[in-house]
């Protein structure tokens, strides 16, 4: 018979024979050949060389690939990608952040520029800083001198000619238009007027060649923080780039240095079995060897049989023991025997009125 232990791992094998010695011979040359059959299905031949060939192979990829990973790192100047690609885009946000604000910074320029430039149109250009009104000295001075030629002429000619003698008329009348044209020149003074650059405009000009100038340096400043931020988005490109090609490489390298130290604890496992096998060793264990029983095993049938058989003359023994140690009398003939002398009546136990009026009885 052959079951196994409930909630272990072992197993029990019972062999019954008449001959104990075989019994015993026969579980034994079980016991042999089990281990056999064990490490036989459990430990195949051949292991130890294919794991030692796996494990070769494994060790030759794991070089190969660290020899990849040392000439990328040195080919490429790369130590940690990963590290300097995150300071390129804090760079790259930095001058990102700047660029927009040299855009900003050109474009408030320009629209300043406008501002002004419209205002500028707007304002006078220029306005009048002094009023001067003085007396036209050159003419009056050119009048009053030919009106006393005119009368040195005059009274010349009244000396010659009669006061009606038509040259004498001319000249008084030539004289009447030079004092007219005196008293026009002393009522209309000469006015000078002094104008000058407005201020507004000056401050204006100044404030448009300014913001002209901040708008070209901003421009030039976006330029040059956008040819930046190129180069770092470039960079910051290239070492992604490598960051993946370096991460395959360290990938390619971890999966052969574990498949390497995989079939390298697979081969010592296997050698030790080897070895095991060769000194006929095995993890099968026998718990309890068998051994010639001293006395031999009774069978259950006859167990049966005699428990029934002690069983019935215990059961027996007992009951006459009991009755023979009851003090009470049961029957008239008991007391009558005990007592020698003759019962004349006896009691019941109970009554059949008794009963039914006790059951009556509320």
């Amino acid at each position: 018979m052959i079951e196994p232990l409930k909630k272990t791992a072992l197993i029990r094998v019972v062999y019954a024979s008449r001959d104990p010695e075989l019994s015993a011979r026969v579980l034994r040359t079980l016991a042999t050949l089990y281990q056999e059959k064990h490490a036989a299905v459990h430990r195949p031949t051949g292991t130890f060389g294919f794991f030692d060939q796996q494990a070769s192979r494994y060790e030759a990829e794991l070089v190969a690939g660290e020899a990849r990973l040392a000439n990328f790192d040195n080919r490429e100047d790369v130590v940690a990608p990963a590290a300097q690609k995150q300071m390129i885009l804090e760079q790259l946000g930095q001058f990102e952040t700047q660029w927009q604000q040299d855009r900003a910074g050109a474009y408030g320029a320009e629209r300043r520029a406008l501002a002004l430039e419209q205002q500028a149109a707007r304002a006078p250009e220029r306005q009048t800083t002094q009023t001067m009104k003085t007396d036209n000295g050159e003419l009056l001075a050119q009048l009053q001198s030919t009106l006393l030629s005119l009368e040195l002429k005059h009274s010349e000619m009244l000396a010659k000619y009669e006061p009606d003698y038509p040259l004498v008329k001319e000249l008084e009348a030539e004289i009447a238009d030079a004092r007219k044209a005196i008293g026009q020149a002393e009522q209309s003074p000469v006015e000078e007027v002094t104008t000058d650059r407005a201020p507004v405009q000056d401050w204006l000009a100044t404030e448009l060649a300014k913001a002209e100038t901040d708008r070209a340096q901003f421009e030039a400043e976006a330029t040059a923080t956008a040819r930046t931020v190129r180069d770092y988005r470039e960079a910051a490109q290239q070492l992604d780039r490598k960051e993946r090609m370096q991460d395959d490489l360290v990938r390619g390298v971890k999966t052969a240095e574990n498949n390497y130290l995989l079939y390298q604890r697979k081969r010592e496992e296997a050698r030790i079995s080897d070895a095991l096998d060769r000194q006929r060793i095995v993890n099968v264990l026998i718990a309890q060897a068998a051994t010639v029983p001293a006395l031999p095993v009774l069978h259950l049938g006859w167990l049966l049989i005699g428990g029934f058989f002690t069983a019935g003359i215990a059961s027996i023994g007992v009951a006459y023991a009991v009755d023979r140690l009851d003090p009470s009398f049961r029957t008239p003939d008991e007391l009558s025997r005990y007592l020698d002398v003759k019962v004349l009546a006896s009691i019941p136990t109970s009554l059949p009125g008794m009963a039914e009026r006790s059951e009556e009885t509320p």
